[in-house]
């Protein structure tokens, strides 16, 4: 197996003809110089079996040696790669193939898969007890024999869908597992699963198509090798015939193809899967308004709660309607659906996964039932919706903006022919600073400057823009535009300076090494700053213990489960060196604090977080940072 930090440090080293010095490794690879050196010891064990030596200069640095150019070829074409020094990688390989076994596996046959020492796949196995235990599964070993997951069917297939067919890793599949892939022909299983759906008048969206797929695959793979669901497994409730008929349509096809007749149990479970992954236009007009009513109800608190207008946006009601009904049968049957994007949406939008937290947490105080963090991430994206599709609305009312500059010439005219393609249905005025006062008797929607000024002019915002607009300071015109027309709080020029959030009294460079504790103390210097509320540091915590907000790259950005700052601030914390917690790495902490109803700053905040997860030059540089003017200055950097 080649180790992905491997094949980055020996590509390296091919690319240059002279010795390459540990240091620059370090800088390249962003990794610490006494982890280069073991990275190259490790490398080295076994080089000479791939075609090649490294070799130390002297006083130069190291230089790669090609001895057999098939060999190193070969090496650097397996495309198995699990980088072993990042514990997430590792625990997810090691559990993708403990699931695939149906028998026991011992600790050497692991050993020999991952090219890892004993004592680190003994330390990784007492992390995947914990985490399986999550799933509710258990791990058991037996004396001389080894390794095996048990617990009941149903729990079993969801964690092999999550860890072995979705797994985010490039991963050659165990024997079994691989010759029964390459019996299914996918295109033959989707053709009759739509036959089924068709025939019973269902529909079904793109992902959830692609669920029910998935179990069927593992249906097949599972009863295959006699492991079956029992009555015990889930609920005994009697499932409606359209979706039973759809089950029973399937169940003739696998007979027919693999000589396989499923028992009464796994009909029953298929036909539940069916029906919490459909909706039918069956549904009755009563259920319907009831649902109708108990999502309106929710959006109402939520509109209390965030300072929005959820509750008047009948797209969203009917969005989430027909999203609601098949989620809640999911509910009752403790089936729910993986989502795929789950971490690209929970990046890009964070501001509206909030939201949507918010949302679920009442969904469980009407149901009874705990959405996972896959279904709110799909619940996001219909609010993530409403808010583009209020902001289109919005930029439609401006009819008036003017461009103030020092001068009032050539730059205003550049910018100005910029914002008549973006606001299509407004005049776009230019002027200079002395001449601003003229604009008094007709007033603009809103004053656009690229110099500093006051915030607003005859009580008109004045929001303080860039000499030259790039797609990302549009956006942001835009979205500031937008607040401006609905009547929100508007900062002005203070909304583009995310530089004004961030105080030399909550920053810090620390050698600390527990994640939870660098929050907790961070989170308890706002309070005592008066910035966050006395409940800051608990709710932050406790959002912490259900969904991680640590994200790529080393990049966290803590937040508590509700927006209720005293001050619009963040907290960073530099970390000396990476520390890794649960899996994930951490290098840089920004602990969010962002009032009431200013989900549009925690949305700016995300986006300057998801360009330094993209942007490793800039995430290298804040690092260097030793002092707070250092970071603000690399900070002012990457907004601009």
């Amino acid at each position: 197996m080649l180790i992905l930090r491997e094949r980055l440090l020996v590509e390296i080293l091919l690319e240059d003809t002279q010795p390459v010095a540990r240091a620059d490794l370090a800088t390249k690879m962003s990794l610490s110089e006494s982890t280069i050196r073991d990275l190259i010891k490790d490398v080295s064990q076994n080089s000479d079996k791939h075609g090649f030596k490294i070799q130390l200069i002297k006083g130069k640095g190291y230089i790669i040696q090609v001895e057999d150019k098939a060999l190193l070829e070969r090496y650097l074409e397996n495309e198995e790669s699990v980088d072993v020094y990042n514990q997430e990688q590792r625990l997810e390989a090691l559990i993708f193939y403990i699931l695939q076994s149906n028998r026991y596996i011992t600790i050497g046959e692991l050993i020999d898969r991952m090219q890892l020492s004993r004592s680190t796949i003994v330390r990784d196995l007492k992390i995947i007890e914990k985490i399986l235990s999550e799933s509710r599964l258990k791990l058991i070993k037996k004396a001389h024999y080894g390794l095996k997951v048990v617990g009941q069917e149903q729990d079993f297939r969801k964690a092999f869908s999550k860890y072995v067919l979705n797994s985010t890793l490039y991963l050659e599949p165990t024997k079994n597992y691989k010759e029964f892939s390459e019996r299914i022909e996918n295109k033959e299983l989707e053709d009759i699963l739509t036959q089924a759906l068709k025939e019973s008048c269902l529909e079904i969206s793109d992902v959830a198509f692609e669920n029910v797929l998935t179990h069927l695959k593992i249906l097949l793979y599972r009863v295959e090798q006699r492991n079956f669901i029992t009555k015990a497994d889930f609920t005994k409730d009697k499932v409606p015939k359209v979706y039973m008929d759809v089950a029973m349509f399937i169940n003739n096809w696998i007979k027919r193809k693999f000589d396989i007749l499923l028992p009464g149990e796994e009909l029953r479970y298929l036909s539940t899967h069916i029906s919490a992954r459909t909706s039918t236009a069956m549904l009755d007009i009563k259920e319907r308004e009831k649902l109708r009513r108990e999502i309106k109800n929710i959006l109402q608190k939520l509109d209390q709660e965030f300072l929005t207008d959820f509750e008047n946006d009948n797209e969203l009601i009917e969005a989430l309607v027909i999203h609601m009904h098949p989620l809640i049968k999911r509910l009752y049957f403790n089936l729910q659906l993986e989502n795929p994007l789950i971490e690209e949406i929970y990046i890009k939008y964070t501001n509206v996964f909030v939201v949507s937290y918010s949302f679920a947490e009442n969904i469980k105080e009407k149901y009874g039932y705990c959405l996972t963090r896959d279904e709110i991430g799909y619940i996001a994206l219909h609010f993530a919706t409403h808010f583009e599709r209020i902001n289109n609305k919005s930029i439609e009312r401006i009819k008036r903006i003017v461009v103030i500059c020092a001068t009032g010439g050539g730059s205003a005219h550049l910018i100005r022919l910029k914002l008549e393609s973006v606001f299509p249905n407004a005049v776009v005025l230019t002027t200079s600073s002395v001449n601003a006062d003229q604009f008094k008797t007709e007033l603009p929607d809103i004053f656009l400057s690229t110099i500093f000024m006051d915030k607003e002019i005859y009580g008109v915002p004045v929001l303080q823009i860039k000499q030259f607009l790039d797609e990302r300071e549009i956006r942001k015109i835009k979205e500031i535009a937008a607040l401006h027309i609905l009547k929100k709080p508007v900062k002005s020029n203070q909304l583009l300076r995310i530089q004004s959030l961030f105080f030399k009294e909550i920053f810090q460079k620390t050698d600390e090494t527990n994640y939870l504790e660098i929050i907790k103390t961070q989170a308890d210097k706002m309070i005592e700053l008066n910035l966050a509320e006395q409940d800051f540091t608990d709710l932050v915590l406790e959002r912490e213990s259900k969904f991680t907000t640590i994200y790529q790259n080393g990049i966290a950005g803590p937040h508590p489960m509700k927006l209720n700052a005293k001050e619009d601030v963040i907290g960073v914390t530099i970390l000396k060196n990476p520390i890794e917690w649960n899996g994930k790495i951490v290098r840089m902490i920004f602990l969010i604090n962002v009032k009431k109803g200013h989900l549009f700053m925690h949305k700016e905040i995300s986006a300057l977080l998801l360009y330094l997860m993209e942007n490793q030059e800039a995430r290298d540089r804040i690092i260097k940072s030793d002092s707070f003017e250092e970071f603000l200055m690399e900070i002012g950097r990457c907004l601009n």
